[in-house]
């Protein structure tokens, strides 16, 4: 499989897509602060049992400068997510096995895993201070769990109950507040402050759902749905 980079630029021909090889299953992306790296989360051989890891890439050139870095955790056929802490310094990996793994941009090193469930773990997200971490404990569609890190220490400082397998999440600008996207077709709203659902909703015609994504200025999220005859 392949990671497609397409440039917006003004400077560039509109939709000018450049393909990166050497990617199999690639399922997600972060980038360094400034951009000028991305780390892929990819399988090391395209197999059911091929371990999952990150490669990094520079951004102007599209060129590889690391090997694939492997987590040490089979892939198992679940997508995978990473989410970059906002000064750069730390990414959580979202792994099968109900494993999420700290991962060192500076040393291009993975720390201790971190078990959550059993199953899959979806989406991560960073409170704007960088200080904690929301993980989607989807348990392939079983869990129905956010959990809460302390970044500093890599530990669990809670678990919120929210809908049916979450898997997207989304933070406003503010970290106020987090929405939880679920496979069931609900959408929780989570008050940071006290971790607790403040509300639930189902958007209209929506059966099904993973991806959720919050507008710049916070005044709205944006979902991704699966339905008769597509819808956002």
């Amino acid at each position: 499989m392949t990671t497609l980079a397409v440039s917006p630029m003004a400077n560039a021909a509109p939709n000018t897509v450049t393909t990166l090889d050497g990617f199999f299953s690639a399922s997600g992306v972060a980038f360094s602060p400034d951009g000028a790296l991305a780390y892929v989360v990819s399988n090391e051989d395209g197999t059911m049992g091929g371990l999952a890891g990150v490669t990094v890439v520079d951004t102007r050139t599209l060129t590889t400068v690391s090997d694939f870095i492997s987590s040490g955790v089979v892939s198992a056929g679940v997508n995978t997510a990473i989410a970059m802490s906002p000064d750069g310094t730390k990414a959580y990996v979202s792994l099968s096995a109900g494993v999420v793994k700290p991962f060192s941009p500076a040393t291009l090193e993975f720390g201790p895993a971190i078990t959550l469930g059993a199953g899959g773990i979806g989406q991560i997200v960073f409170s704007p201070n960088g200080t904690k971490a929301y993980v989607a404990v989807s348990g392939n569609g079983s869990g129905q769990s956010v959990a809460v890190l302390n970044v500093a220490t890599d530990t669990v400082v809670a678990t919120i109950p929210v809908c049916q397998g979450p898997n997207g999440l989304a933070i406003t600008p503010d970290g106020t507040r987090v929405f939880a996207h679920c496979g069931d077709g609900t959408v929780d709203v989570i008050e940071t402050a006290g971790n607790t659902v403040l509300t639930s909703f189902t958007p209209n015609g929506h059966l099904q759902g993973t991806s959720i994504t919050m507008a710049p200025d916070g005044a709205s999220v944006w979902i991704g749905a699966f339905a008769g005859g597509g819808s956002l």
